[in-house]
């Protein structure tokens, strides 16, 4: 097993996605940047939505103030990164409180050597969703700000996040987000024979998560597919997040390489953004130029992932739709084919199983310092 610690980092070879959340309060998100039309946020109210990495960076002449807010089940935290900020000046200021309600909610002081004397012991905020990845947080006084936005860089995935399903989207009929059982038995049926020693398994140090990559081979056809990561307080049935095919093509078949890029070309769309890359936009729809890619796949407050699978590394953009590339190897004295390959990543699943691992780990750095403030005594021993 390849060790990559707690930190809900994870991996498939040596790293299968790169936490792209650290330094959450450097990212530069104005105030404005990524606002959504001033109407009511239609979803329901609750705990819930508290949930995600949140950040903003909000500036006033010469003045910078860094808000970094994550929430993760029942706990947060709160941070503030001053830079000449009227009229506290420089600093950086952490809290962590009890994440059971959306008002009043109490927070309090994580204090370290290097926490200004200026940083208020203890505040109360409120928080309202204002939009999908927007909300507003309103505190009970202004050393930094009173009333402020903040924007989800990274939140858990939910049903009315899900795109419809694309007809024809499969590797020999291997779908995404397929159950491993499910995976196994078609691959068994269709002759392929698990490769138990390619298997890559990476996880937590101290094994509350590991996920694992599988390799199937059917006479030069080989099938890897990367699972969700299983986690041991609840263990359940992964799923596939990416799905690849490599086939080696013998000198007696004979096909050329156009013979082979056509009929890619015909399963899964004849234009791409950019080389044997096809992308489809949330709906469904074919991107057809990279033109087209901003308007289909808006760039947002949400974070993309990188994503290492067996074939290529892609950064996967929540906004959009499952990727698939493919490519052909060619011999170049005769134009024949000699190997293709095809893989394909849906985001839905790369992007509620890279929230699943970041969240678990989060939850148990927060709770730590949470429980230690809130049971931290006020007396001093006797002297």
């Amino acid at each position: 097993m390849e060790d990559h610690g707690n930190t809900g980092h994870r991996a498939t070879r040596k790293d299968f996605i790169t936490m792209l959340i650290k330094g959450m309060a450097a990212l530069s998100v104005t105030f404005s940047l990524f606002a959504i039309a001033n109407c009511a946020y239609a979803q329901e109210q609750t705990v819930a939505e508290f949930e995600g990495a949140w950040a903003a960076v909000h500036s006033r002449r010469g003045e910078q103030l860094e808000v970094s807010l994550e929430v993760v089940r029942d706990v947060g935290r709160i941070s503030f990164r001053a830079n000449n900020w009227n009229p506290v000046g420089s600093g950086f200021c952490e809290y962590v409180f009890s994440a059971e309600g959306l008002n009043d909610i109490d927070i309090f002081l994580h204090r370290n050597a290097m926490t200004p004397d200026w940083c208020p012991e203890n505040l109360t905020m409120n928080f309202d969703r204002t939009g999908p990845n927007q909300a507003n947080l309103l505190m009970n006084e202004d050393t930094f700000l009173e009333n402020f936005d903040v924007f989800a860089q990274l939140r858990p995935f939910r049903p009315q996040d899900a795109m419809p399903e694309i007809e024809g989207l499969d590797i020999l009929g291997l779908t995404l987000g397929a159950s491993q059982t499910e995976i196994e038995v078609a691959l068994t049926d269709m002759g392929f024979d698990a490769l138990i020693e390619a298997t890559r398994t990476v996880g937590a140090q101290d094994g509350s998560w590991t996920r694992e990559s599988r390799s199937y081979n059917r006479e030069g056809d080989t099938i890897i597919v990367s699972f969700s990561s299983v986690f041991a307080e609840n263990p359940v049935i992964p799923t596939a997040v990416a799905i690849s095919r490599d086939v080696i093509i013998s000198a007696g078949e004979a096909i050329t390489a156009q013979t082979i890029m056509q009929s890619l070309a015909s399963k899964y769309g004849e234009t791409s953004v950019y080389g044997d890359v096809r992308q489809y936009d949330r709906t469904g729809r074919l991107v057809t130029s990279r033109a087209q890619l901003n308007d289909l796949c808006p760039v947002g407050p949400l974070q993309e992932i990188e994503f290492q699978s067996n074939v290529a590394v892609s950064a996967v953009r929540l906004t959009c739709g499952p990727v698939v590339s493919f490519g052909v190897a060619t011999d170049f004295s005769t134009g024949l084919a000699t190997r293709f390959s095809v893989s394909m990543i849906h985001p839905d699943e790369v992007w509620d199983d890279f929230w699943q691992v970041w969240s678990a780990s989060q939850y148990t750095r927060i709770r730590a310092i949470y429980d230690g403030i809130t049971s931290a005594t006020s007396e001093a021993p006797e002297l």
